[in-house]
């Protein structure tokens, strides 16, 4: 990817710690982030502006939980148009799948290492075409 195309990553996550410090790793691999402050303000960011992809951290969401923020967005961009890559803080089969039914791209697990996380924006980046 060029550098005069910056990669934009919208990220949602209900641990305000957690999201500062996973937005901050990710602008240093050089990715454009903001951040929304819960589903439905999440939900409104995708209306309004392009993102390449949408990360949904944890499911302490104070408004909505992942499941239903990943139904909405579906509703507005198609899983080529806003991949949407879900982080879960420990594994659980149940909450994944419910993830996935409801149009999630991809699911990982947060363990701790932050190149598991780069590798799967990575997967998500070579899978869906960069959009003018």
């Amino acid at each position: 990817m060029s550098l005069n195309e910056p990669y934009s990553i919208l990220l949602i996550d209900g641990n305000d710690t957690r999201k500062k410090q996973t937005s901050s790793r990710l602008r240093m691999q050089n990715f454009v982030v903001e951040t929304a402050q819960g589903g439905f303000h999440c939900v409104h960011m995708v209306e309004k502006q392009k993102f390449d992809l949408l990360i949904i951290q944890g499911d302490e969401l104070e408004d909505m939980p992942a499941e239903e923020v990943t139904l909405l967005v579906r509703n507005i961009h198609t899983k080529a148009e806003l991949p949407i890559l879900a982080i879960l803080s420990e594994e659980d089969d149940e909450e994944a799948s419910g993830l996935i039914q409801s149009g999630v791209n991809e699911v990982v697990i947060n363990t701790g290492n932050f190149n598991l996380i780069l590798k799967e924006i990575e997967k998500i980046q070579k899978s869906t075409p960069k959009k003018k």
